[in-house]
């Protein structure tokens, strides 16, 4: 998903995980909530991607999730927070 091209070339490669955790860092503390974490935007992406898009097989696709179970969580709790609005 995130990638960086270095001055010169044309093709780009995966950012590492620091990488992105320092980016996350960055625009998270920009916007006024240092406390954001990688892990944190992943679940929040499952929440919202299940509410939205209602699909078991989308979103254990889009989230790389080993079984079904995992995506039946988003589920469960997509519902929970809907109830809450």
């Amino acid at each position: 998903m995130f990638l960086t091209v270095p001055n010169g070339q044309k093709t780009g490669r995966r950012m590492t995980k620091r990488a992105v955790q320092e980016m996350v860092n960055k625009y998270s503390t920009k916007y006024g909530k240092p406390e954001v974490t990688t892990r944190q935007l992943r679940h929040s992406f499952g929440l919202e991607h299940q509410k939205k898009k209602n699909n078991f097989v989308l979103t254990k696709e889009q989230m790389a999730l080993r079984s079904i179970e995992l995506t039946e969580k988003y589920q469960i709790l997509s519902n929970l927070v809907g109830t809450r609005v």
